[in-house]
């Protein structure tokens, strides 16, 4: 029922700038996890990766588009993210000291979690 959840509902709807504005903060969320780099695991072969490449924006913004979802690996944290659909990414926290600090990134960049 959310326009701008999905990317093809935003644009068929000329919601593009709204979808886009919730785009920037889930990217600057896995940029601020991804600190002291990023393992990428899917799409394509693993790879180390910064946060600050055009090559992790793309892979965080077409799963965020629906187009390949990613599954990365947070060594600063511990955590592994698949991308999932409806931007409901899936997160897998080993421990509860990484399970609060990314809760606390979660609320800095005004993201939610549905089941913690």
């Amino acid at each position: 029922a959310c326009n701008i959840m999905c990317y093809q509902d935003a644009v068929k709807n000329n919601l593009f700038d709204q979808y886009v504005e919730g785009e920037r903060r889930f990217l600057n969320f896995y940029r601020a996890m991804a600190l002291d780099g990023i393992i990428c695991n899917r799409p394509g072969k693993p790879r180390l990766l910064k946060a600050e490449s055009s090559e992790f924006e793309k892979i965080v913004t077409d799963s965020l588009r629906e187009i390949k979802f990613m599954d990365v690996y947070f060594p600063l944290t511990d955590i592994r993210v698949i991308g999932r659909y409806d931007r409901t990414d899936l997160a897998l926290i080993r421990s509860n000291s990484n399970k609060d600090k990314f809760l606390d990134l979660l609320q800095l960049w005004g993201l939610y979690c549905l089941d913690s």
